[in-house]
């Protein structure tokens, strides 16, 4: 069984060590890197087309004002699906094997990401900055957010960063019903593998 530490183990800190146990973290995501033009000196370093969405992660015990091409690097875990997060959401990462490891098992791991913590369960975002601990007004702003009510664009939020072009907007949940598998994109789109349910409460179009 796979052992969950409670914070960053000496594991996440050094890609290069061997570990007895598989151990799953939480980091906060600080780059997203989608193109060579955002960022070129992670691009170059971490393979060019190899680095697209992998992410430049913090640690969440003792974040700081780092510079990127001092954090950590971590690819998606998964090759088919990918779920890019965005600037401040928080990620499950994981320690696993390296294309080295097929001369050499003792060669190393490398670092993988998977899945953003459903932090405000928003199919829009979940991004957890870490000024919002210290400030209750922010807290009660995504609150409202995930609610559908609009932050109002004359008032400039400068408490969190979620990216380059990632905007906040006022995005609902899709309405499940019983047994539904929901698939929901940031901005709405969304796929239902369900069925009609007549006369609920909220109709099956409620988006």
């Amino acid at each position: 069984m796979a052992r969950i530490p409670t914070g960053l183990s000496s594991k996440i800190k050094d890609n290069n060590s061997n570990n007895k146990g598989t151990q799953i973290t939480a980091v906060r995501v600080k780059f997203v890197s989608l193109n060579g033009a955002d960022y070129p000196l992670t691009w170059e370093k971490y393979g060019e087309y190899n680095s697209i969405g992998g992410i430049l992660f913090e640690n969440l015990e003792n974040p700081s004002n780092q510079k990127l091409e001092s954090l950590q690097f971590a690819l998606p875990l998964f090759s088919n699906i990918k779920l890019l997060p965005i600037v401040n959401e928080i990620v499950y990462l994981i320690s696993l094997p390296t294309p080295a490891t097929e001369k050499n098992v003792n060669s190393g791991k490398a670092l993988y990401y998977f899945q953003s913590i459903n932090i405000w369960n928003s199919a829009h975002h979940n991004a957890l900055p870490n000024t919002l601990a210290s400030n209750p007004s922010n807290a009660q702003k995504y609150t409202s957010t995930e609610a559908g009510v609009e932050i109002q664009s004359d008032v400039e939020n400068e408490d969190i960063t979620l990216g380059t072009t990632f905007k906040e907007r006022p995005i609902r949940n899709l309405q499940p019903y019983e047994g539904d598998i929901l698939i929901e994109g940031r901005w709405g789109n969304t796929i239902r593998f369900g069925s009609t349910v007549n006369n609920s409460i909220t109709p099956s179009s409620f988006n």
